[in-house]
């Protein structure tokens, strides 16, 4: 079954199945795809989709408000897996700005772009995981889930974190095609990282990926908690820049936030 979706593509973010993301909508071209899609008989549905590359970038630096809710950010080449998303609006501004959430559903697989104007339209296909029907494939990968379920506990408690948004007893008895994707719910990945686990089909393979991040991560924090103890500099590694928002859309973690805009 292939469908023909308006496509949000996002270069900061990567759509994992189960994930709710909360978006910033101020283009003009993605104002009126969130118009579109919230007037259509397609139950708020849409393509959600991080992105392979820039292609073109934006004309000009945005000075004013008026200049960014009058013209278009930069264009990306969309990723070949993005997820289909339920969107819901939760507050539209007089100026037709949007601060909306999507649900992501399922994963999708990019055919082929129908349309650019007046905003992008993907055709895309549904994808999910083969079953696992060998008797040692299921074996492996529950024991892999074991593994992973004990290793996100330790780092969230390294973390000082408490597991808010899962129990141990509720990961362990999800189906290969969500565990993975609702174990990260608790963990940011590096973009890069986190589309090669999405586009990923094979969820043994997946799962392994997954539990070597979690055992590097949990070793990292062994190793600045020794130093901490030794009352010695944390050995920490490089800081990351930070995120570089889209041209599209601003991402808001928790809450929303708005773009700092100069003054008209």
């Amino acid at each position: 079954m292939t469908f023909v979706l308006p496509a949000l593509s996002i270069p900061c973010v990567v759509p994992f199945p189960g994930h709710v993301v909360h978006l910033h909508i101020f283009e003009p071209r993605y104002r009126r795809l969130v118009q579109d899609v919230i007037q259509s008989a397609s139950h708020e549905s849409l393509l959600f989709q991080g992105v392979r590359k820039l292609v073109t970038p934006r004309r000009s630096a945005w000075g004013s408000i008026t200049d960014v809710l009058s013209s278009n950010g930069a264009l990306y080449e969309p990723a070949a897996v993005g997820g289909r998303g339920r969107l819901s609006v939760c507050k539209k501004f007089g100026d037709g700005r949007f601060l909306v959430s999507i649900e992501v559903l399922e994963r999708v697989e990019l055919i082929r772009e129908q349309c650019q104007v007046p905003y992008p339209r993907l055709l895309c296909q549904p994808r999910k995981d083969p079953d696992l029907t060998e008797t040692a494939e299921v074996q492996a990968f529950l024991q892999l889930k074991k593994e992973i379920v004990e290793a996100a506990l330790k780092l969230l408690a390294a973390q000082e974190r408490s597991n808010s948004r899962g129990e141990p007893g509720r990961w362990l008895r999800l189906e290969p095609e969500r565990f993975c994707f609702e174990v990260l719910k608790c963990f940011t990945l590096e973009k890069t990282e986190a589309q090669k686990l999405l586009e990923d089909f094979d969820p043994i393979r997946r799962s392994s990926c997954l539990l070597g991040w979690l055992q590097e991560s949990l070793v990292a924090a062994d190793t600045r908690e020794t130093a901490a103890d030794k009352d010695l500099e944390p050995s920490l590694s490089p800081p990351q820049p930070a995120q570089k928002e889209s041209d599209n859309v601003v991402v808001f973690p928790g809450r929303f936030r708005l773009p700092p805009l100069a003054p008209s």
